[in-house]
C-alpha cells in the first residue's frame, strides 16, 4: 500500500503487508463546523465495525448546499485537522 500524502496528508500508514486486509472508514461532510456529533459518530462506527483508521474527508464543494453560505474549504479542512488531531 503506498502512501498519497498529498491527496490524505495525515492518513497513517497502515503498511504493506499484503496478506492483512485492512478496514477503513470514510467520513464525509461539509463539517461547517466540525462538532462532537461527528467525532461520536466516527469513534462509533471505529468502534462497531472494528476499523484500523477513520478519514474525514470534508467536501471541498458540498453538493447539497448550493444555495448556502459554506465557510472556505481550507477554514473547513483546518477545523477538522484540529478537531481530529
Amino acid at each position: 500500500m503506498s502512501e498519497v500524502p498529498h491527496i490524505l496528508p495525515g492518513l497513517p500508514h497502515l503498511g504493506s503487508d499484503a496478506s492483512r486486509t485492512y478496514r477503513m472508514g470514510i467520513m464525509g461532510g461539509t463539517f461547517d463546523p466540525i462538532h462532537y456529533g461527528h467525532l461520536v459518530a466516527a469513534e462509533t462506527a471505529f468502534d462497531e465495525l472494528n476499523l484500523d483508521v477513520v478519514v474525514f474527508m470534508p467536501a471541498g464543494k458540498p453538493a447539497f448546499k448550493q444555495n448556502q453560505p459554506v465557510s472556505a474549504a481550507e477554514d473547513r479542512y483546518a477545523m477538522t485537522l484540529l478537531a481530529t488531531s
